[in-house]
Formats: C-alpha cells, sequence, structure tokens
C-alpha cells in the first residue's frame, strides 16, 4: 500500500514555499521570524540544506569562516539563512550581541 503525503504551502518573503504537514508549522514560524543575527561558519565544510532536515537535500556549501546572517530561532535544529536554505546550528558562531531586526 502506497503512502500519501499532502502538501502545505505557505508565503515567505513573498515566495511560495511548499512542505509536508509536519514541516508546514515550521515554515510558518520562519514567516513570522523577523530577527536576523551575524553569524561565522565554525567548521571546515557546512552542507547547507533545502528544508530544515538532516535528510534534506542539499545546496551547496559554506566554508570555515564564512560570515551569513541567519535567523536567531531555530527550527529543528537549523537556522533560515534565505529561500530553500538552513544551516546546522551547531556549524555556527554568533558574531554580534546585537541582532538586526
Amino acid at each position: 500500500m502506497a503512502t500519501l503525503a499532502l502538501a502545505a504551502a505557505t508565503l515567505v518573503g513573498g515566495t511560495l514555499l511548499t512542505a509536508v504537514p509536519a514541516q508546514a508549522e515550521q515554515v510558518r514560524e520562519v514567516e513570522t521570524q523577523a530577527v536576523l543575527c551575524r553569524y561565522i561558519v565554525k567548521v571546515d565544510v557546512s552542507a547547507i540544506k533545502e528544508r530544515p532536515s538532516k535528510t534534506a537535500p542539499f545546496v551547496r556549501y559554506l566554508y570555515r569562516n564564512h560570515t551569513v546572517l541567519a535567523t536567531e530561532a531555530q527550527t529543528n535544529g537549523f537556522r533560515y539563512l534565505r529561500e530553500g536554505e538552513w544551516i546546522p546550528v551547531s556549524d555556527l558562531a554568533k558574531l554580534d550581541v546585537n541582532c538586526l531586526n
């Protein structure tokens, strides 16, 4: 018997994203998250994912000492960079005490 996963859609920054129901709520949280912070990549190589999941498809790599703006809030152990790009929280170190709203 085949299993069917229904997709949910939400609007983030003017772009429509789709997610399975378990991730739909996580994407909604990012939609309302307006606080961005500067972080530096603290590992040699960080694999950026398409969604906040270890099993999500790979998008690109970031390397040690690369600085990024990412959400202060975490979703499933990841921080949101931009549409379709999530980075593991454990790969980042915060650069600033104060974040941008």
